[in-house]
């Protein structure tokens, strides 16, 4: 995939999402009423990805949050952003 970095995340509008009391969040696609879920670190950085202007400010953001190379964080990011992209529940505008 691409550079996204440079891009910001998009919902889809048949995506719906609830994070959950342990701090994981599950999604439903009405498309294919698929369900999908994020651990703790997945929610982390769900939350970063979908409240910052793009994903090069979140990747900024995470490498604050992470005690993490910024190589792996990029490398990291990438495969759930594609994990999220495959399953329906992000577009990249």
């Amino acid at each position: 995939m691409a550079n996204l970095f440079n891009k910001s995340v998009k919902v889809p509008d048949d995506i719906l999402y609830q994070e959950l009391s342990n701090g994981e969040i599950v999604f439903l696609n009405l498309d294919n009423e698929s369900y999908y879920g994020l651990d703790n670190t997945g929610s982390i950085f769900w939350n970063e990805l979908t409240s910052t202007e793009n994903i090069e400010n979140a990747y900024n953001n995470l490498l604050e949050l992470f005690d993490v190379s910024p190589g792996k964080l990029r490398n990291d990011l990438n495969s759930h952003l594609e994990d999220l992209n495959k399953n329906g529940i992000v577009s990249f505008i």
